[in-house]
């Protein structure tokens, strides 16, 4: 029994700094953030696309995300399965095929989303921050 117990002191511990771990890497993870938010507002606002530092470079990079307007979602289910489209349909539309599907779109129509998806697709562009090692 005083294995037992001794083991279970060791696991509480361990769950312990795990648990702290996890608050620390949430703390820096938003830390990270800010500051990235930070240079890009900086190169945004002194209109720099990207700057070497210590060996890495970064750059300014856009990203769109598309998401689909909650009361709306079966209206489009049904439109993509018309127009049999429904090989990004699952359950649910993951993310990421979505974007895709929104991509795909725009980049077929001159830029602007078919008038059929418009009231079901809100796109949300961001300037986010790239780095890459040097070589």
């Amino acid at each position: 029994m005083q294995e037992i117990l001794r083991q279970a002191a060791a696991l509480t511990r361990l769950r312990q700094s795990k648990d702290e771990i996890k608050k620390r890497l949430d703390k820096l993870n938003h830390q990270i953030e800010l500051t990235e938010q930070e240079i890009v507002d900086a190169m945004v606002c002194s209109q720099v696309q990207s700057f070497n530092y210590d060996g890495d470079t970064f750059y300014l990079m856009r990203r769109q995300y598309a998401s689909l307007v909650q009361p709306q979602r079966q209206g489009f289910y049904n439109r993509l399965r018309r127009r049999k489209l429904t090989a990004i349909i699952k359950p649910t539309i993951q993310a990421q095929a979505l974007n895709k599907f929104v991509r795909q779109q725009l980049a077929s129509n001159g830029g602007q989303l078919p008038r059929w998806i418009e009231p079901f697709v809100n796109i949300n562009n961001r300037t986010a921050l790239g780095i890459r090692k040097q070589k």
